[in-house]
């Protein structure tokens, strides 16, 4: 339509997941492709606690690794974790200020939430370094900590305005759809949860961990979409091959401390190519503190 031959495909995150698609349902122009951050085509919700497990891992042994963060940090997992079941079992509550408006905003800070607000720390890079501190800071309920904590969540989802960033509204007010995971159960969800991080409460394992605020049975019922009858695509090659297939040279950019879209996500779309031999990676450094 726009008059090119061949183009290049450069997919980050979730545009990862749609560059795969997009190589196995129209391949034809295809040049090469960049995978940065990788979303595999097998990916499922009960996975993303292994990846948490992986990117948390990571982050607290990257500072045990640097000498002035472990002398000043020198218990950090333990730490975490206590927190974790301290705040399921007695949420904090405070107010904070809405970083977009001043507006006072009522914030409960429960276990799940702490979570939530660890993993997202990896979407920027100068957040990653204040973790621990934040981490020790909130023990003793240090004001700045408690805020900074607290904070997090509203300041990814102000009220719209073009001159205001945000990290993405879908990300931040999304679901995900029992679509998104239809051959696993709330048991299965469970399962991974028990085994990625045996010390947190059951009311957090059988959470799903992720960059979206609630998992739904039927986004059906939740958007009040009609049900549309599945049909298959003419041209679509149906399991001959793999997802992303083709001998096309694609890179893989992976970062070590992401806790969803880590180097084993990368490796695993590198192994649903019909021919991994033609995939290049490359270690992006950029999220690391």
């Amino acid at each position: 339509m726009l008059g090119y031959a061949s183009w290049n495909v450069y997919g980050i995150s979730y545009g990862s997941y749609l560059a795969q698609t997009l190589m196995h349902d129209h391949p034809e122009g295809i040049r090469s492709v960049v995978l940065d951050s990788v979303l595999p085509t097998t990916y499922t919700i009960p996975g993303n606690w292994w990846n948490a497990r992986a990117g948390v891992d990571n982050l607290f042994q990257a500072c045990g690794a640097d000498a002035a963060c472990d002398a000043a940090h020198p218990h950090l997992e333990e730490t975490f974790t206590g927190l974790v079941n301290k705040l399921e079992a007695e949420p904090l509550r405070t107010i904070v200020r809405d970083p977009a408006t001043g507006e006072a905003l009522k914030v409960l800070l429960d276990g799940g939430a702490l979570v939530a607000w660890l993993r997202n720390q990896n979407y920027a890079v100068p957040l990653l370094p204040a973790a621990p501190d934040q981490i020790d800071g909130l023990a003793p309920r240090r004001p700045d900590a408690v805020e900074a904590i607290a904070t997090d969540r509203p300041s990814r989802t102000p009220p719209f305005n073009a001159e205001t960033p945000s990290l993405g509204y879908g990300l931040s007010l999304g679901v995900t759809c029992r679509e998104d995971y239809p051959f696993t159960t709330r048991a299965d969800l469970a399962t991974a949860g028990r085994e990625a991080f045996p010390d947190f409460p059951p009311s957090i394992q059988t959470k799903g961990v992720g960059g979206w605020a609630y998992v739904n049975e039927d986004c059906h019922d939740v958007w009040k979409a009609p049900q549309r009858e599945r049909r298959p695509r003419e041209g679509v090659n149906d399991g001959a091959d793999s997802v992303a297939c083709g001998r096309r040279p694609a890179a893989i950019s992976t970062k070590p401390l992401h806790t969803q879209l880590t180097p084993s996500s990368a490796n695993r779309a590198r192994k649903e190519r019909r021919h991994p031999e033609s995939v290049k990676f490359a270690q992006n450094r950029a999220a690391d503190p």
